[in-house]
């Protein structure tokens, strides 16, 4: 009994030791409104649900009645998919305490271009015959029409969207394309002035404003447009591009030259900015370095396929849909539709299990309503798309430790660690998890102590002192507090932890 207790005291006076923070998943503040206040597709947010984003392990002790806090984040590798779901997520419902009723299936991938774009169709009815009202739900239709081709369609929606919302961005710029492509400038040029403001940086709409200048005749406005936006998007390679061929097509040679320079600056081999460049470089002269711009544009032309398989263009279609499905998802999330959510979000990894975008809402949809034996199916998916992807594996181990599943959440962080051998965040992941468990002492501390040899830091040397405190090797234990403190010596729950230990070692 007394050797439990100084396991216990000791193990306690360690827990503790770095940051105030506790762990847990991350809950959504309040972003009422549409999501097209937030950027458009694909705009990854930063909370971190389903991760521990700090080095300390101050809650790595399981504590009676509490949840076990998940692992740290991995530092060398991609970030996990459960680092954080789209800003324009909106709040994500939770449902602590009354389970949703979720269908737990999977769908099945479609066979053929016909299943598709049913699916497709019998989303974007869905959303808008469920929330009429709704500007997002008539976007989601509109890309959905456009997709299918369905170009009067999605005209239509964008004009409902602009009825509920006069200042709907996605739907002022939808409404733009559409007279761009009616050759009805002056009112493109209108629709497309009002969603550059509303989003002025968000590059498609700039593209659009000045291609709409251009064919109305006004290449100045549309070279002042792109420069304008050039100037505070320094990697904006295609506005580069067609700013180039403004100044060409206004003969200022030396600006459409710098222009395009630029745009290859970022992106070598653009077939567009060497054959424009090449151009401009003819008129001023320099045709040496023309010819060969030009050769190196052919070059690349001819090396490009141009007859793509049928089974390829499928895949890009189901690309494309899994896109406008998550972007579905986060309109049904900020309508309370959680469990249509996240059955759109299995449908778009399924479609494209690349989709990290759709793989991030579900993750974090699913940890934010403590659903956790459906996050670890779904990681477990996302392992299976890519189980060379240590951050995937990490990810899964997270899910397991929050469900409980121990035994395969070490399994989880083994293999972070097989495939980042230099990555701290499994090793500090398993040998956080076997100090609560208290599994294999003798392994734990090898692994603490090659925690030590990749990073190093005052929390790893704090948590090979909780090793040792398992192992009852108290002594070695109190030199490895001693040297984070070394490390850190103005961390007071450190020296709180050290005097505690101090005082058990002497009561013995």
């Amino acid at each position: 009994m007394k050797t439990e207790r100084l396991i216990l005291a000791v193990a306690v006076a360690l827990v503790g030791c770095g940051s105030k923070e506790s762990p847990g998943v991350a809950t959504r503040g309040d972003s009422s409104g549409s999501i097209s206040a937030e950027a458009k597709d694909s705009d990854p947010g930063t909370s971190d649900a389903g991760t521990l984003q700090r080095e300390d392990n101050s809650d790595v002790a399981f504590k009676g009645g509490q949840e076990p806090p998940v692992a740290a984040q991995p530092t060398s590798q991609s970030q996990p998919v459960t680092s954080g779901a789209p800003a324009n997520a909106g709040t994500i419902p939770l449902a602590p305490q009354v389970l949703l009723q979720v269908d737990n299936s999977w769908p099945r991938p479609p066979v053929d271009s016909g299943q598709l774009r049913q699916s497709a169709e019998q989303l974007a009815d869905e959303l808008v015959r469920r929330f009429p009202d709704n500007a997002d739900a008539w976007e989601v239709k509109a890309r959905i029409d456009v997709l299918l081709g369905q170009t009067d369609a999605a005209e239509a929606a964008w004009r409902r969207a602009l009825k509920i919302d006069a200042n709907y961005p996605y739907a002022l710029h939808g409404m733009g394309k559409a007279e761009l492509l009616h050759s009805n400038y002056e009112s493109a040029i209108d629709y497309l002035v009002r969603a550059r403001d509303a989003q002025p940086d968000v590059a498609e709409v700039v593209h659009d404003l000045s291609k709409a200048y251009t064919k109305s005749g006004q290449v100045e406005k549309a070279a002042e447009v792109l420069k304008a936006f050039t100037e505070q998007n320094a990697d904006a390679t295609e506005a580069f591009v067609l700013l180039g061929a403004a100044y060409q097509s206004l003969k200022q040679f030396g600006p459409a030259k710098e222009a395009y320079e630029r745009a290859l600056d970022l992106y070598p081999d653009l077939p567009r900015a060497q054959q424009g460049l090449g151009t401009v470089l003819v008129r001023l002269g320099d045709r040496e370095r023309a010819r060969e711009l030009l050769a190196a544009q052919r070059a690349a032309r001819s090396t490009e396929s141009t007859n793509r398989s049928a089974e390829e263009l499928f895949q890009d279609s189901c690309r494309d849909t899994s896109v406008r499905y998550a972007f579905a998802a986060r309109v049904l999330i900020n309508a309370g539709a959680v469990p249509l959510a996240i059955k759109t979000l299995k449908f778009a990894v399924v479609l494209d299990d690349e989709n990290q975008d759709a793989w991030k809402l579900l993750l974090d949809i699913l940890a934010a309503n403590r659903m956790w034996s459906e996050a670890v199916q779904a990681a477990t998916r996302l392992v299976e798309s890519d189980s060379g992807n240590s951050s995937y594996w990490f990810t899964l181990g997270n899910y397991q430790v929050q469900g409980m599943q121990i035994g395969d959440a070490r399994k989880s962080f083994r293999k972070v660690i097989e495939l980042s051998p230099k990555d701290a965040a499994g090793y500090q992941a398993l040998v956080q998890m076997n100090v609560q468990t208290r599994h294999d002492p003798a392994a734990t501390i090898a692994f603490a102590r090659e925690l030590i040899e990749v990073r190093g830091a005052a929390a790893d040397y704090e948590l090979l002192g909780q090793a040792y405190a398992v192992a009852a090797k108290y002594e070695k234990a109190k030199s490895a507090l001693q040297r984070a403190i070394e490390l850190e010596p103005t961390n007071e729950r450190y020296q709180q932890a050290m005097r505690q230990l101090q005082e058990f070692l002497s009561s013995r």
